[in-house]
C-alpha cells in the first residue's frame, strides 16, 4: 500500500524555496500522473500521516520495506545548508536497541 500526506504535490509547499526552484508545471503534472497510474494499477493509497513508531514497526518486520521521502538535510552526512532538499530512501529495517533505521540511500549506490 501507499501512504501520503497529499496525493500529488501539496499546494502548501509553494512557500518552500526548493519547490519553487525545482517544480515546474511539467514536473507537477508528472507527479500527478504517477498517482493516477498507481490508482489505475489498483494500489491502495491512504492519504494520512504515519507516525515514526508505526514506520519502525512496519520495517521492523523482516518482510517489509518502505520507500520514504525525507528532507535530505536531516541525513547528517548530506547537510548542505539549504532549507529543504527532497530525497527518497529505502527503509530496510529498524534496530530497537540503538533506535536507528537501516536504510539504502540510492544516491550512494
Amino acid at each position: 500500500f501507499m501512504c501520503t500526506r497529499f496525493v500529488g504535490v501539496s499546494p502548501s509547499h509553494k512557500h518552500i524555496a526548493w519547490y519553487n526552484q525545482n517544480y515546474t508545471d511539467t514536473e507537477l503534472d508528472r507527479v500527478s500522473e504517477c498517482f493516477r497510474t498507481a490508482r489505475r494499477m489498483e494500489w491502495d493509497i491512504l492519504q494520512d500521516e504515519i507516525s515514526i513508531q508505526d514506520i519502525s514497526k512496519f520495517v521492523g518486520n523482516d518482510y517489509n520495506i518502505a520507500i520514504i521521502l525525507v528532507d535530505s538535510e536531516t541525513l547528517t552526512f548530506r547537510n548542505r545548508g539549504v532549507s529543504y532538499a527532497g530525497h527518497y530512501i529505502v527503509l530496510l529495517g529498524f534496530h530497537e536497541d540503538s533506535n536507528t533505521f537501516l536504510y539504502l540511500n540510492p544516491a550512494d549506490t
